[in-house]
């Protein structure tokens, strides 16, 4: 209530997407948004460019964040991979990489037992990025149902490291077109269901959908490259700086300009 009254009425809002600028729009209509994403977080610097894999072994799985179930759905992921598993060609493995958080994995090491998935499901917790660029090189597929995510940098990531991806639509990188409108991702609702379905269809398309993310590394690495967000966000500061310094309307312009209007 405080900021509304005191800074809100003058705030220009960056939003990480359309998805939060819509939901900016919506609490404060009256005020300017521009939208600008992130690039990838610290293990994006120590991926290697996409390469060509061969299939072999089961399909792995990849989901990097803090164990918070709820935000993160992982209940419905989990809940996801035990229904794919039963229509899916191929087996499937799951490594989850992230720190606990409010005793999400011994909640989802509970969900393991009772969903059958002992043996398919590894959590690593937390590791360094130059891991973690590793693990996006020796996974296939990458999975995030978050049910509220503000961006994604684990999603811009494994993007970049050339890995096919079901997103949920509630991430705002997946909201982006740039993200959305690759043939290698698919957006789904915060659904298991719908989930599985999707995750069924990309084991079976995997080959495809590999070569397809190579082909769309190039312009997933000018999207997120963070100096070309840097540039948006100094683009819309200098209009502000411009806007601040221009005179304000004395009342004879104002006369004036009703007059000519």
């Amino acid at each position: 209530a405080l900021a509304r009254r005191m800074l809100y009425h003058r705030a220009t809002f960056h939003a990480l997407s359309p998805l939060e600028a819509t939901d900016i729009a919506r609490l404060l209509p009256d005020r300017p948004v521009y939208c600008a994403p992130q690039g990838p977080g610290p293990a994006g610097a120590e991926a290697r460019p996409p390469e060509a894999r061969i299939d072999a072994g089961p399909v792995r799985l990849l989901f990097v964040g803090r164990l918070a179930v709820g935000e993160k759905g992982l209940d419905l992921l989990l809940a996801a991979l035990a229904q794919a598993r039963q229509h899916s060609a191929r087996a499937l493995m799951l490594t989850v990489v992230g720190p606990d958080r409010d005793g999400g994995l011994a909640a989802l090491r509970s969900q393991c037992v009772q969903l059958g998935l002992a043996g398919t499901v590894v959590f690593t917790g937390s590791r360094t990025a130059a891991e973690v660029a590793t693990l996006y090189a020796d996974h296939d597929v990458y999975i995030q149902l978050s049910r509220n995510e503000g961006f994604g940098m684990s999603v811009a990531e494994a993007l970049l490291a050339g890995l096919p991806a079901v997103l949920s639509r509630c991430i705002g990188a997946a909201a982006w077109p740039a993200v959305a409108g690759c043939a290698q991702v698919r957006v789904v609702p915060p659904d298991a269901d719908a989930a599985a379905e999707a995750l069924v269809r990309m084991v079976n398309d995997l080959p495809r959908l590999r070569i397809l993310a190579i082909s769309a590394h190039a312009g997933l690495r000018a999207f997120f490259d963070w100096k070309r967000v840097a540039g948006l966000h100094l683009a819309r500061y200098a209009e502000l700086v411009t806007a601040a310094k221009a005179p304000a309307p004395t009342a004879l312009t104002r006369m004036t300009t009703g007059a000519l209007g």
